[in-house]
């Protein structure tokens, strides 16, 4: 062996090292050593530093006297009595704060994870950054703030001191992200049950933790040294403390006296004047471009501060024709604006991660335009210039790995090999994963069985559960439930076990328990009791309970009542995603395929991709196959199917080529997905290659 080289290669998990003789093919990969992070006590770190939204800025005073403060977005100046005091605002305890000090002070003696759950720019970080500073004992533990998942898991996996603060903002989105969450959600649970004590702090929206703790990382979550603390959004019920606090600063009390219902943390935030100025159209169409680039490149996975060559590239495909006529330098115009301040707070902020002095390189979007992004363009598909621009300027290797499956399961294979590539060269395993995955399914199998050998050397943990379900037709449809539920595969003869008694039944059926009044209505039909049974179905069907819709379109069938039974299961559909999946077929069996397609419709237009996948398959059946097609393609580029590694809807495209003679496409569409837009991609090779 030649000097200098050994047969080790560098994990995030330590050295592992071959002790006997080696067969087959040698790879010597350069371990990168992480960037440096910081260790030092709460006093240490500044609430910015830490995560905390940058407060509002009151104009100077606009009087001689009493200080004047003019408010955000409002024409009239207010008089204050106090000047504003330097560094954040004046906090203000809620009831909330007491129940997270209180968690905290327990890591005195054993280990925790303290997760606070809130909407967008409601104090959740906030709220921690106060807690760690007021519980005695933590005042003196170093506070480490990794710089993502990859650097998380390899600093846990040294081990290291006790009595250290792990601090996770954005939990599931910047380090539970689908392609590292398994590592990280294992790293964590290992070190919580391991030496300590260890405190980790960590915030989600809450529209995320519903999914951290049913999809994404339940083991971590259901640990009993994780506790979560609701983070309230407004300052109801904590009017007194809120108007003594405000009397000592100006902007917690102009934020008070202009906020909706109290929500006075969001005011202070700025996300509702920098929301207003995007959603209404305020800025001028090139500035309004280069911030919906930013949106869409977060959404997508880029979690890292934006380049300027990204924002640069990719604003053109926002724009309409004669929006792209410009002279001067209209992207230096349109970041002036975008990172202007209002009142101190900015849509884009500029930063920069290259050491010395120079120009930004990057640019940070704000968080509360990002937590509405992410729900106002879900359905939005992001625009080829943006996928390309990524792919050209995306340098970060937590980026690129997020990026590659989001690419994936909208089935653009050819941008998901190449965001993976990089990211699997550089030690990621889950890019690693993604890269063989797709190199498997275009044939190229002895480079996935390269990539999954180095998978092998690399991951001691379990692979991520969306890449192992690879091909698993088995997988239950967001649809389905369990037996004897109205509109979820059951029928109408199912009953749970030990059901209660018929009394119970009826007072759980007076106070609106779908469950209990279609368990109620079999009940009355058992007995004979046709009449009461449809009376207590009506009733509920006309109170708008979709479950008692479709019981009672049943028992309109039975009594070849037809017409009015199809309008029953149509407006059942129209209410309720669970009876989407049975609606094609009850309606075939009625001679009434037809009319099922207004319903789904209508459900596909409130977003849900189930009903669009059910639509595709009516309009296959009914001779409309160019229609279903591009429903499919449409829909398959939407990528909301987040545990799956092969989109379900690439399948279903597939078969629908095939059935229709195009078979030679179809298994190029298996092989090497779609490009944006929905076509079918042509055959591509991978910008490198592992022998």
């Amino acid at each position: 062996m030649a000097e200098g080289v050994s047969n080790e290669v560098g994990t995030a998990y330590g050295p592992v090292v071959q002790a006997r003789d080696i067969h087959g093919d040698v790879h010597v990969h350069q371990p990168v050593a992480p960037p440096p992070v910081a260790a030092r006590p709460i006093s240490g770190w500044s609430a910015r530093e830490l995560g905390v939204h940058e407060a509002i800025a009151l104009e100077p005073p606009v009087s001689a006297g009493p200080p004047q403060y003019v408010v955000p977005h409002h024409h009239e100046a207010i008089a204050l009595e106090s000047p504003v005091p330097a560094g954040p605002p004046r906090y203000v305890v809620r009831r909330h704060d007491h129940e997270v000090r209180r968690l905290l002070a327990e890591a005195a003696d054993d280990s925790l994870m303290v997760v606070l759950v809130g909407g967008s720019a409601s104090g959740k970080t906030r709220a921690a950054y106060e807690a760690v500073r007021a519980v005695p004992h933590l005042r003196d533990w170093p506070v480490v703030r990794p710089s993502g998942p990859r650097q998380l898991v390899e600093l846990l996996a040294r081990g290291g001191p006790p009595r250290r603060v792990w601090w996770l903002p954005d939990l599931r989105r910047r380090f539970l992200d689908l392609p590292h969450g398994p590592a990280v959600a294992e790293a964590l649970a290992h070190a919580l049950s391991g030496p300590g004590p260890l405190l980790v702090v960590a915030d989600v929206w809450t529209a995320d933790w519903a999914r951290l703790s049913t999809v994404d990382a339940p083991a971590l979550v259901d640990l009993p040294q994780v506790r979560m603390v609701r983070i309230a959004d407004s300052f109801a019920g904590e009017e007194a403390e809120l108007t003594r606090c405000a009397a000592l600063d100006p902007r917690l009390a102009l934020a008070t006296r202009t906020a909706e219902r109290l929500a006075v943390t969001q005011v202070l935030s700025g996300g509702p004047q920098l929301l207003r100025y995007y959603a209404e159209g305020l800025h001028d169409p090139r500035t309004h471009a280069v911030i919906t680039t930013a949106m869409d490149a977060a959404r997508l996975g880029c979690e890292s501060a934006v380049s300027a060559e990204v924002l640069h590239t990719a604003a053109a495909a926002y724009l309409d024709e004669p929006d792209r006529v410009t002279t001067g330098d209209w992207f230096a115009d349109a970041l002036t604006v975008a990172t202007r301040p209002h009142h101190g707070i900015a849509a884009l902020t500029p930063t920069r991660r290259a050491p010395g002095l120079g120009p930004p390189d990057g640019f940070v979007l704000h968080d509360f335009l990002d937590h509405y992004a992410r729900d106002a363009r879900a359905r939005c598909h992001p625009p080829a210039g943006l996928w390309a621009a990524l792919a050209e300027h995306a340098t970060a290797v937590d980026d690129r790995a997020r990026l590659a499956a989001s690419a994936c399961r909208r089935g653009l294979y050819r941008l998901a090999a190449r965001f993976a590539e990089p990211a699997a060269e550089s030690g990621d395993v889950s890019a690693m994963r993604l890269l063989a995955f797709l190199l498997e399914l275009r044939g190229a199998v002895a480079e996935a069985q390269a990539w999954r050998r180095r998978t092998g050397d690399l991951d001691r943990s379990a692979a991520p559960v969306g890449l192992l379900l690879w091909y698993d037709d088995a997988v239950e449809d967001e649809s389905q439930a369990a037996p004897g539920e109205p509109g979820r595969g059951g029928t109408a003869e199912d009953e749970p076990r030990a059901a209660p008694d018929e009394a119970e039944l009826w007072r759980r059926a007076d106070r609106g328990e779908a469950l209990a009044v279609s368990m109620l209505s079999v009940r009355l039909r058992r007995r004979g009791l046709e009449q009461e049974a449809e009376a207590l179905l009506r009733s509920h069907a006309r109170n708008g309970d979709p479950a008692a819709m479709w019981y009672l379109a049943y028992l309109l069938v039975d009594h070849q009542e037809i017409d009015e039974a199809v309008g029953w299961f149509r407006r059942s559909a129209e209410l309720s995603l669970q009876a989407v999946p049975l609606l094609v077929d009850v309606l075939a069996g009625l001679g009434r395929l037809e009319e099922a397609e207004e319903p789904l419709r209508i459900q596909v237009g409130n977003g849900h991709g189930v009903a669009a996948e059910r639509l595709a398959g009516l309009l296959e059946r009914l001779g409309r196959v160019g229609e279903a097609e591009a429903l499919l393609r449409y829909w398959l580029e939407d990528g909301d199917e987040w545990w799956l590694a092969e989109p379900r809807r690439l399948r279903l495209l597939a078969g629908l080529l095939e059935r229709t003679g195009r078979a030679g496409e179809a298994a190029r569409l298996g092989r090497y997905g779609i490009e944006p837009g929905g076509r079918t991609a042509e055959p591509w090779e991978p910008e490198h290659s592992v022998s």
